[in-house]
């Protein structure tokens, strides 16, 4: 039995960068870039307006009780080959092109039309006031966005404004994900005695998606060796294969044997965590194999702990360990033993600012309704001792939580 941090150092030392492809920006949300993308142009291109008003010389507000002569009007998409000489003004709205000689707007609301082409100020600004300057965005060449980066919908929208209609991403990860269990059935088939529905691989499948891989569910394999080498080997096309149950010691748990006698070359069986000992990690024809416990809370929160950083390290993320922050405990926690132990809990900023954490009280790794009602995780490192209420505490959260709950 390895310590936590032994094992995440071994699949970080282990996992490959899968290759590119080319996408639309329309599908480019969620994938990890993996080329930097630098400025085609400036942006803006011209000088604009960045309010609806009267495009000037700036020199000219020195005296506004002399009245200034419209000579055009200015819409976005519009330009003008107008030029503005002294005293005369540009009726402008937002967008639009700032006509030759003018260099500051004053707001229509600081104007007042006294006959149909003139009008007169009624206060001066600073020089480019409510001016968008050429490349004030960005500017051609300069770089837009990092490779690596994993695109938001606000990476997007500069993409878009950059005319970078293609941009070249890491392509998904194709992770199999293999079940096992004479009592496990698909959700929608009628239940038996004695059967569970297979959540499990429903919460890794939905995590693997959320994490930027393609879940491959692979069919549930019955509780023997034949049925189980079957599935395996009729999938090597994998990027990784995640397999769920049959790891432990018990009679019917035969995924770890098959997998050894295929020749799965073990990194780590077994590992000082609470819940999700029995993990194991290995290589199986260079292709990773992570096998997790059959228990639905101890397969998600082992996904989040082991399969996060494989999914991250194949789309090229350079920083793969999960983001701590500091809480308050509202309730105490007993000591721990020599397991590094992750306790679902909620979390809440309160009125004050203060980030105060609940651990739930059942922790039941079967418990799927315990682990939805949920938003992060404290962390209890091994050995630790009784924790009182008001202690700090470290905690985790999960991907795409909302601290609301």
């Amino acid at each position: 039995m390895i310590n936590l941090e032994k094992a995440l150092s071994v699949i970080k030392e282990t996992i490959k960068e899968v290759s590119s492809e080319t996408v639309s920006i329309n599908e480019a949300l969620g994938r990890a870039l993996s080329k930097s993308v630098v400025a085609k142009f400036d942006s803006p291109n011209y000088k604009t307006s960045a309010m609806d008003g009267y495009a000037i010389k700036h020199q000219d507000t020195i005296s506004l009780d002399k009245p200034f002569k419209v000579i055009a009007e200015i819409t976005a998409g519009h330009p003008s080959n107008y030029t503005i000489s002294h005293y005369e003004t540009a009726r402008i709205f937002t967008g639009g092109v700032m006509p030759k000689g003018s260099d500051t707007v004053i707001i229509q609301e600081n104007a007042k039309k006294i006959a149909p082409s003139k009008v007169i100020f009624k206060k001066s600004v600073r020089k480019n006031a409510y001016v968008r300057n050429v490349a004030q965005d960005f500017k051609k060449n300069s770089l837009l966005i990092n490779k690596n980066k994993i695109l938001s919908a606000r990476d997007v929208g500069v993409l878009a404004s950059a005319n970078q209609t293609w941009v070249s991403v890491r392509r998904k990860p194709n992770i199999g994900i293999l079940s096992s269990g004479d009592e496990v059935i698909r959700p929608g088939e009628s239940i038996k005695k004695g059967y569970v529905y297979s959540s499990s691989s429903v919460l890794v499948s939905s995590l693997i998606k959320l994490l930027g891989g393609q879940p491959i569910e692979l069919e549930i394999a019955k509780d023997t060796k034949k049925d189980i080498k079957k599935a395996i080997l009729n999938n090597k096309k994998l990027d990784a294969l995640v397999t769920i149950g049959g790891i432990s010691v018990g009679k019917k748990d035969l995924i770890r044997s098959v997998l050894v006698n295929e020749g799965l070359k073990t990194y780590f069986w077994k590992v000082a965590i609470r819940p999700g000992k029995p993990v194991m990690y290995g290589m199986l024809d260079d292709i990773p194999v992570l096998s997790l416990p059959g228990n639905p809370v101890s397969a998600y929160l082992c996904s989040i702990i082991f399969l996060r950083p494989i999914i991250y390290k194949m789309i090229g993320q350079k920083n793969i360990s999960m983001q701590q922050h500091d809480a308050q405990l509202t309730e105490s926690l007993d000591e721990n033993d020599i397991r590094e132990t992750f306790v679902r809990a909620k979390s809440k900023v309160f009125s004050n600012g203060i980030l105060k954490v609940t651990p739930l009280k059942d922790q039941d790794s079967s418990l799927v309704n315990s682990l939805a009602n949920s938003n992060c995780l404290i962390r209890i490192k091994p050995f630790m001792k009784f924790l009182k209420k008001g202690s700090k505490v470290k905690i985790l959260y999960y991907p795409n939580s909302n601290l609301s709950l």
